[in-house]
């Protein structure tokens, strides 16, 4: 509610005017402060009322935000991602695929988390990790995965999809990983737990920067 009458103090202009031009001329010209006006009232509306309540009650806020991984579609989906998340009380992220090449990880993923936890003081993050899988992601995988989210500031790590048995990918077959006995590993989880305890020490350490990248309010090849 009250986004035209905001769109027009910001810009003098009509807000559905400008949409209708854009989708007849092919351009964007409006997106940058459609962002910025749906981000702040996403905060205001959602996150920061949210998070005051769960603090009423002593619980915290937490979650991720949709498509991270694109600042193209994470801006569609939340006006801004590092204004809104850093409104979570505890701040989280889905890194859901576990890709294994340094140039192919979800890097905006891990910044944008990174960026919100600090906005918090640096005390931690929530991650869904291992949703895709797939059943044959070896231990060595997942350990890795802990530790490169923790060097993002995350020090709390769930399972995103947790079968208890072969029912739980009815419908979504590619999240399959079961966490259950069927794993050959599966004894294995004691020391992932152990290796979680002490990636999560390091993970509210103070960083040091060697590079920052601005994250504009119009899409930009951030990953």
């Amino acid at each position: 509610n009250g986004l035209e009458d905001d769109y027009k103090t910001e810009t003098g202009h009509e807000l559905y005017d400008d949409i209708r031009a854009g989708l007849a001329n092919h351009s964007e010209f409006y997106q940058q402060v459609c962002n910025r006006l749906c981000a702040d009232k996403f905060r205001t509306n959602f996150a920061e009322k949210i998070s005051s309540w769960c603090e009423k009650y002593n619980m915290v806020f937490t979650g991720h935000l949709m498509n991270e991984y694109s600042s193209g579609m994470a801006l569609r989906c939340n006006g801004h991602p590092l204004h809104v998340l850093g409104a979570f009380s505890l701040p989280g992220m889905d890194e859901i695929f576990t890709h294994k090449q340094i140039g192919s990880i979800e890097w905006l993923t891990f910044g944008t988390a990174m960026h919100a936890v600090e906005q918090r003081g640096n005390q931690g993050g929530l991650a869904e990790l291992f949703a895709l899988g797939p059943c044959d992601l070896t231990p060595a995988q997942i350990r890795r995965q802990l530790w490169l989210t923790a060097m993002f500031g995350i020090d709390k790590y769930v399972m995103a999809v947790a079968q208890l048995d072969h029912r739980g990918n009815a419908e979504k077959k590619l999240y399959f990983n079961p966490f259950t006995r069927t794993q050959p590993w599966f004894q294995a989880y004691d020391v992932l737990g152990d290796e979680a305890e002490r990636a999560a020490e390091f993970a509210t350490k103070e960083r040091k920067y060697c590079i920052e990248v601005r994250y504009p309010y119009t899409p930009a090849p951030l990953t």
